[in-house]
C-alpha cells in the first residue's frame, strides 16, 4: 500500500494505468477488515469504482 501511495506522489498519472488500477481493485476486494488505510481514497483518485 505504501508503495502505491509513494508512486502516486511521484507520478500521479501513472497510478491511473490499467495494470495499477487492477492491483488497487484486487486490494479492495481482499481488504475485508479495512486495514489498508488510504486505499479507498487512492481508489477514488485513480478512478477505480468502490
Amino acid at each position: 500500500m505504501r508503495v502505491l501511495l509513494a508512486a502516486e506522489k511521484i507520478a500521479p498519472a501513472g497510478v491511473r494505468r490499467t495494470g495499477l488500477r487492477q492491483v488497487i481493485t484486487d486490494l479492495l476486494h481482499r481488504d475485508h477488515c479495512g486495514k489498508l488505510s488510504g486505499l479507498h481514497a487512492l481508489a477514488r483518485r485513480s478512478g477505480v469504482a468502490i
